[in-house]
């Protein structure tokens, strides 16, 4: 007999991952540092009052998205997000 481990059920909707992103909304977050703490491949920094996401390493695993305690990090699809404009 042949015993193979159930596959799991991805809990999030499967969408390719370069057409997505994490975003972070420097308006709520407070810069706790709990997305760094849970980031496995180390993508997120954060220096004085910025936080920084490397789309490069990111693996939108949305552990960071999970973790924040304000929600001020989201997944986004690419074409969603827009950046914010200057108002005079």
């Amino acid at each position: 007999m042949i015993f193979r481990k159930p596959r799991q059920q991805p809990s999030k909707p499967a969408v390719a991952a370069h057409n997505r992103r994490v975003v972070v909304d420097h308006n709520v977050c407070y810069f706790c540092g709990a997305c760094v703490a849970v980031c496995p491949p180390d993508s997120i920094f954060l220096e004085n009052t910025h936080l920084f996401i490397d789309d490069e390493t990111c693996t939108r695993c949305e552990r960071c998205t999970d973790m924040c305690p304000v929600h001020a990090l989201k997944m986004v699809e690419v074409g969603e997000w827009k950046l914010p404009t200057m108002s005079s």
